[in-house]
């Protein structure tokens, strides 16, 4: 009975709905995957963004402050060496 030819095409037609089932487990797993993946490389993307505009507003202040720091030393040098030779306005 086991021969029958329609028992065996009914385990078969039972083993490829499995098959199928995990097949499609599967996919949902790799999609949602994906998904989340994607999310994540989003908030990566805009925090890499918000790095950036750190970065340049950092290096802005510091280049500002350098310049500054530079523009004071050089008129404290000047005013010296204007107070040396007498020559003050």
């Amino acid at each position: 009975m086991s021969d029958d030819p329609d028992n065996v095409v009914l385990r078969h037609l039972r083993d490829i709905r499995r098959e199928m089932r995990d097949h499609r487990t599967l996919l949902a797993g790799l999609v949602d995957q994906g998904q989340r993946l994607e999310r994540r490389m989003g908030e990566l993307d805009r925090r890499m963004g918000e790095i950036k505009d750190d970065i340049e507003l950092m290096l802005k202040a510091e280049l500002m402050a350098r310049m500054g720091n530079f523009e004071s030393r050089f008129e404290a040098r000047l005013e010296a060496l204007e107070s040396q030779t007498g020559d003050a306005p």
